[in-house]
């Protein structure tokens, strides 16, 4: 029995030291892999906040650009994940019009592809509270955007009652899982919520 409690120990030391080992990253020396835009641009102060797919092809990237002004969410695609090609297109999500509820600026996307479709959830701000919203495409360029935030902010008083945003959805094969962050109107913290189609959110309750 002593011996197999040993060998169980052993398995789980090596175990969580290969999980350890991945987490040792290497910079590419040649950093950045997409800089800012021309002058003028879009995107010409600052592009960030990441979300990558790989199809077993191509690298596709969403990010969101910054003009000093606005921030829109653009896109590029890679062989290797090193060399981009820009959209030239881009952006391709823009703020909503007028006073919607994502009519000052759009960002932090994150992107999923179900096979035949892809679905993008992303943080728009009205000028008043940051919430999450949903956008569907056939080709990750032409997005239709649901009209209203799919994820919205918590009762007052709540740890989320000031904003919601930052996004990561995973699909697990049945249920979609998103982690987000909430603003209580004086600390971040992180939530976690269900949907079966990424549409209807269900929040656990406040910690």
């Amino acid at each position: 029995m002593r011996k197999r409690i040993l060998l169980i120990a052993t398995v789980l030391l090596l175990v969580t030291g290969v999980a350890f080992a991945q987490m040792d990253w290497q910079k590419y020396p040649a950093n950045p892999v997409l800089d800012y835009g021309t002058p003028g641009s879009w995107d010409a102060l600052h592009v960030s906040q990441p979300s990558v797919l790989y199809d077993g092809v191509r690298y596709q990237l969403w990010y969101a650009g910054h003009n000093g002004v606005q921030w829109n969410i653009g896109y590029a695609r890679s062989q290797d994940g090193v060399e981009w090609d820009v959209y030239p297109g881009n952006p391709v999500l823009n703020d909503g019009p007028g006073d919607a509820w994502d009519s000052i600026y759009v960002s932090r996307p994150c992107v999923l592809f179900d096979g035949t479709q892809y679905k993008l959830w992303y943080t728009g701000y009205d000028g008043e509270r940051l919430r999450i919203g949903y956008a569907t495409s056939n080709d990750g360029l032409l997005w239709t955007k649901q009209p209203d935030p799919v994820l919205d902010t918590g009762a007052p008083g709540s740890w989320d009652a000031e904003g919601v945003g930052s996004s990561s959805v995973l699909f697990d094969g049945t249920q979609y899982k998103l982690w987000y962050t909430g603003y209580d109107g004086e600390r971040l913290r992180i939530g976690y919520a269900t949907s079966n189609d990424g549409l209807l959110w269900t929040k656990q309750p406040d910690p």
